[in-house]
């Protein structure tokens, strides 16, 4: 089974090896546009259709994206340390 370069997640990854929520999130950051203002606008651009969950999905606590498998908080170590950062800085300032 494959898995998104991004996301590591492994619903409705394309042949380019991206997932459907992570190329959605790419266009709409190369429009300057939030996420789901692009979804409203445009749809998915698959052609494929939206399956909603039954319960809610878990997302990252730092931007939002849909959590891996076997991630509680982040979906990357990246999000990790920037989260992180943003916590001393406000224990500093405070």
């Amino acid at each position: 089974m494959r898995s998104c370069k991004i996301c590591l997640g492994t619903e409705d990854v394309r042949s380019d090896g991206i997932c459907r929520c992570c190329y959605d999130r790419r266009q709409a950051d190369l429009r300057g546009m939030t996420y789901g203002k692009y979804i409203s606008k445009f749809g998915h651009n698959l052609g494929r259709p939206v399956y909603v969950a039954a319960a809610p999905a878990k997302i990252c606590i730092t931007c939002g994206a849909p959590l891996p498998p076997r991630h509680s908080k982040f979906c990357s170590a990246r999000c990790n340390k920037i989260f992180r950062q943003r916590q001393r800085r406000e224990r500093i300032q405070a």
